[in-house]
């Protein structure tokens, strides 16, 4: 598995399942076991979107036949692996075993279906996605509000809807080297029996994302880009997202990126570009992740202008969003801009100890003390 589709997509269209590189050093996945949640969307839904998954590549490159592994399941890890890495795999493997009902183990041999190899850099928040995406569905959609297998990297951890598409995959009605047609045969009869509350499900019909919307959104978002060049194609990303009338967190995502890349030379502007996509994000359950990262940015500047108790409202509803989604680094940065709002509304001593709480969440989320205190003096700025 390539790290790719953590990062923006770049010309390569090819997808392999040879290895994963994962790293983590620091302390033990402090998040609880939680159990998993209903998928919410419809089979309808949730057919289009696997058939895209497993049938094209990020490219929009069409694959001819159905990929997956045949039989049980194993995975290797191998490089010089720190002490938290095997409980952070470990978790991630008995969920692929209780959700998506694989047949998957841990193995010493010399050879495995998939090979997890440790490397020095921190990327913990890419195992899930490029993990799952070793195991069948090939695709990033842009399309997706829930889901690891989007390149907007907004969610680190399988949610439900991964978890669904993958016991799809390895459903008995299907094998590798099916045609399209087989396998659509095939879907429907499948997500009744694993997904029988998506029946009742009324069907979205979420139009698809634009080649162009796609092309310009990883130019916008590159750190490769000139940032001259970044701020035309984030203007560009948002005129398509009107013309074609993403009214969902597509069109959302669209003002938080032109907010982010406009905030240095002209905060006013990106402050409506954030209270724009805010607005996107608060007409779903399903964004509430996006929302969160949104009320980083509002709360930042409510609490740079004085305005601790708004900052206090605006951060309150998105804590657990960031806890049930495991994002370590996202909750200890909205806790650490709760503690600047206390201390705002004269509440120093509470704010203390809020301030610690996020620097326990903090140590998990960024991986080193390095990292830690970087980010810390960017909140803090």
């Amino acid at each position: 598995m390539v790290l790719g589709a953590c990062m923006p997509a770049s010309n390569d269209d090819v997808t392999t399942r040879q290895n994963s590189s994962v790293y983590s050093d620091f302390v033990t996945n402090p998040f609880p076991v939680s159990p998993s949640r209903k998928v919410t969307a419809s089979n309808k839904d949730i057919a289009r979107d696997f058939m895209d998954l497993s049938f094209s590549l990020e490219s929009g490159r069409n694959l001819p036949v159905f990929t997956r592994f045949e039989g049980p399941i194993s995975v290797r890890l191998t490089g010089k692996v720190p002490q938290s890495l095997p409980s952070v795999l470990n978790r991630l493997i008995h969920r692929l075993q209780d959700e998506a009902n694989l047949e998957i183990y841990y193995t010493s041999a010399d050879q495995a279906n998939v090979n997890v190899h440790a490397v020095s850099s921190q990327i913990r928040d890419c195992l899930h996605e490029e993990f799952a995406q070793g195991l069948g569905p090939l695709n990033d959609l842009y399309r997706l509000p829930n889901s690891v297998f989007n390149d907007d990297n907004i969610h680190t951890i399988l949610t439900d809807f991964d978890t669904m598409v993958l016991r799809a995959t390895y459903a008995p009605e299907l094998r590798s080297g099916m045609i399209r047609a087989e396998v659509a045969a095939r879907l429907p009869t499948i997500l009744r029996r694993i997904n029988p509350a998506g029946e009742g499900v009324a069907y979205r019909a979420l139009p698809p994302t634009s080649r162009a919307w796609i092309k310009e959104t990883q130019t916008a978002l590159s750190p490769a880009t000139p940032a001259g060049d970044r701020m035309g194609a984030a203007t560009r990303v948002l005129h398509l997202a009107q013309a074609a009338k993403y009214n969902d967190h597509r069109l959302g995502f669209s003002y938080f990126a032109m907010g982010r890349i406009v905030q240095r030379a002209n905060r006013d502007e990106a402050l409506r570009m954030f209270k724009a996509a805010d607005k996107m994000f608060r007409q779903s359950t399903q964004t509430n992740l996006y929302a969160a990262h949104t009320a980083v940015q509002l709360a930042s500047y409510q609490i740079a202008y004085g305005k601790g108790q708004e900052a206090l409202v605006t951060l309150a509803p998105y804590l657990d969003a960031a806890y049930e989604e495991e994002n370590a680094a996202l909750l200890s940065t909205l806790i650490f801009l709760r503690a600047g709002a206390l201390e705002l509304t004269g509440r120093a001593s509470e704010a203390r100890i809020v301030r610690l709480d996020s620097l326990n969440w903090a140590r998990y989320g960024f991986g080193s003390e390095k990292h830690l205190k970087t980010k810390l003096r960017e909140i803090q700025a």
